[in-house]
């Protein structure tokens, strides 16, 4: 059917006119509205991990080799943040999960003493205590604990976006 000035009534053809909302189907809301679920699961992953980049650089404040490596971690989170929150993708997930767990477990072992104390492996630390450990390092002791808390939940996130997805049978690009 083709609207004409007469089947417009009193607004006219010239008009500027709202366009009419066709309501949809229910199941095609219920699609749109799980897919916008499925993104916002993706973008609470690439939020946590944002958190933890500003938890490594709260770490490279005091300076050093260490605020060296906090930063180059936090620079390498941040595409994988960024691309889970524009275009979440299995790949990126898959790799966020691996690289916060990873990154988790170093940061535990920071904090309770099990690592080198230099880049050349000098300060082995096998006979030192858990409170040893963390007066040397009583700077970094909470945004390291922040860190270890941040990357937990990214993985935590990405991982169960992961199954989510996997659950449905999406195709999201790899």
């Amino acid at each position: 059917m083709t609207l004409t000035a007469s089947a417009l009534g009193e607004a006219g053809a010239g008009a500027a006119r709202r366009p009419r909302r066709i309501p949809m189907a229910q199941g095609a809301d219920d699609g749109a509205r799980r897919a916008r679920a499925v993104v916002r699961h993706a973008r609470w992953a690439a939020a946590a991990t944002a958190a933890g980049m500003a938890a490594h650089l709260a770490m490279a404040a005091d300076g050093g080799w260490m605020a060296a490596l906090a930063v180059a971690m936090a620079a390498g989170c941040g595409p994988c943040a960024w691309g889970l929150w524009r275009r979440p993708t299995v790949r990126g997930a898959r790799m966020l999960v691996g690289m916060s767990l990873a990154m988790a477990l170093v940061h535990a072992a920071l904090v309770l003493g099990a690592a080198p104390a230099g880049p050349s492996g000098t300060g082995h630390v096998h006979a030192r205590t858990v409170s040893a450990a963390g007066a040397d390092h009583t700077g970094h002791l909470g945004p390291a604990l922040g860190a270890v808390a941040a990357d937990f939940a990214a993985a935590l996130l990405a991982a169960s976006w992961l199954r989510r997805v996997a659950r449905r049978g999406e195709s999201w690009s790899n």
